[in-house]
């Protein structure tokens, strides 16, 4: 790539101290948050038993998703031998597990892992809670063929949902269920079909992109390095802080009862604290920089038009699928090796299986319609257009700064890494999400490289969560 010559007017430099104090300020919230992401994800419930909401979610997805296929193949043994490796996580979602194999007629697979959960308790010194040993108690029962009473039933179904509605169902109501998970699989694979066909087109983009890179005839469209060297550091720092701040806030407010009680308006409440975040760009007007210099920078501009600069986005996002094809892959490993130590006991074997997964699938589960809508929009617009400001406007545009000193390759590679990784690392979605979210940004910071405005790496991010918020959708339908 060749980046562009000349410099506007310079202002004055920000004073180094404080840059460096951004910097270091950031490092450690990131580092702070980071942290936070690899602690256990399984919360105590009112009865000090483990649970992992986002987990039972993920498990229920996985249990549809497998119940669909296996009704389009015929193969009615094929829920049960792929389901196997759901037998992990919880005391919640072990029971889950055995509800669903009672259900597939496979008794034994159910007792083995009765057993199995009966040996880590022991080993680890827990013991079932009211509720859970009321549970394993009726399972148990069912496991061995014996039947359970209407209330009875009742409770079992409660406590297990899904998988409890599976295990009581007719055959009338099981074929229902069977042929609605298995539409629901056609018409995600048929979309999945359509996105690696574009991911063939974006991975061929990706060659050519890649080739004029290395050629050095790929112009960079961001404006010339600069003398506003450490001002965007202060304002991602604040940025970060005040995100963090009323992104807290909102939380706290929706635990209230009165907002419970109209769950879109805690929608709404996270929209205005997302949108309300930026005012942290605010800073850079009070360094003294103008208006017009501060859009130029971080990308807010139309570059060579909104449509154009849109279908570059479209192209970009196909570009960006092999990238989190290696992600993905990434991330399933780190999911194996995790699973591969509690297996060895070298971790908690009743530790949550939600990593690398988004809190929100549970409000996508558990909401209405219009919950479902609000998360659409906070997934698909409120996130693209005040993170792609934040991270590839103002955190690239910063680094890019700060490496000028390093060649135009070297520096471009650094900025793209770091910014992709603080992007990553303050998710939620935990360590194990980590490589791929990396895929994703470092495919919207290349396209911010090249094409200097903002649209196209916002367009990629909004048709990602876009497609993630509506295939889940599909499957909590």
């Amino acid at each position: 790539m060749q980046s562009e010559a000349h410099a506007k007017t310079p202002i004055s430099a920000p004073k180094r101290g404080f840059v460096t104090f951004a910097w270091i300020a950031i490092t450690i919230l990131v580092g702070i948050i980071f942290y936070l992401q690899t602690l256990p994800v399984v919360e105590e419930d009112e009865e000090g038993g483990g649970e992992d909401v986002a987990g039972l979610v993920v498990m229920e997805l996985q249990a549809k998703y497998i119940l669909g296929v296996s009704k389009l193949s015929g193969e009615p043994m094929l829920v049960s031998a792929q389901a196997a490796p759901l037998d992990i996580g919880t005391v919640e979602q072990r029971q889950c597990f055995m509800a669903l194999m009672i259900a597939l007629g496979d008794d034994e697979a159910a007792n083995r892992s009765a057993l199995n959960l009966k040996h880590d308790l022991e080993e680890y010194e827990k013991t079932l809670t009211e509720s859970q040993s009321q549970t394993q108690e009726l399972l148990d029962i069912l496991m061995q063929g014996g039947s359970v009473s209407k209330t009875q039933e009742e409770t079992l179904s409660a406590s297990l949902g899904w998988f409890g509605t599976l295990l009581f169902a007719d055959e009338a109501e099981r074929e229902s269920i069977e042929e609605t998970e298995a539409a629901k699989v056609v018409v995600v694979g048929l979309g999945g079909l359509g996105i690696v066909l574009f991911g063939l087109i974006g991975f061929g983009f990706l060659l050519y992109f890649a080739t004029k890179a290395m050629s050095g005839t790929l112009k960079s469209r961001l404006n010339a390095i600069n003398s506003r060297q450490g001002i965007y550091a202060e304002v991602f720092l604040l940025w970060l802080v005040l995100f963090l701040v009323l992104m807290t806030t909102a939380g706290i407010i929706s635990m209230t009862d009165a907002v419970k009680e109209q769950p879109i308006l805690g929608i709404i409440i996270t929209l205005c604290a997302f949108f309300g975040s930026l005012v942290a760009v605010a800073w850079a007007l009070v360094r003294g920089i103008s208006w017009a210099e501060v859009k130029d920078d971080i990308g807010l501009h139309t570059g060579t038009g909104v449509i154009r600069e849109a279908f570059w986005g479209i192209l970009g996002y196909g570009m960006t699928l092999p990238l989190m094809l290696v992600g993905i892959l990434c991330t399933l490993l780190l999911v194996a090796i995790q699973t591969m130590l509690i297996s060895m006991g070298d971790g908690d074997p009743f530790h949550g299986t939600a990593g690398g997964s988004h809190p929100i699938i549970v409000e996508v589960a558990n909401g209405g319609i219009g919950m479902k809508i609000g998360l659409l929009l906070l997934a698909a617009v409120a996130a693209p257009v005040v993170e792609e400001i934040m991270f590839r406007g103002v955190l690239y545009r910063q680094l890019r700064m700060s490496s000028s000193w390093m060649s135009y390759f070297i520096s471009v590679v650094f900025s793209i890494g770091l910014t992709s990784f603080v992007f990553a690392a303050i998710h939620p979605q935990g360590w194990i999400g980590i490589p791929a979210l990396m895929s994703i940004a470092v495919g919207m910071n290349m396209l911010r490289e090249y094409r200097g405005s903002l649209i196209a790496p916002m367009v990629i991010h909004a048709t990602s969560n876009g497609i993630v918020m509506t295939m889940m959708m599909i499957f909590m339908s």
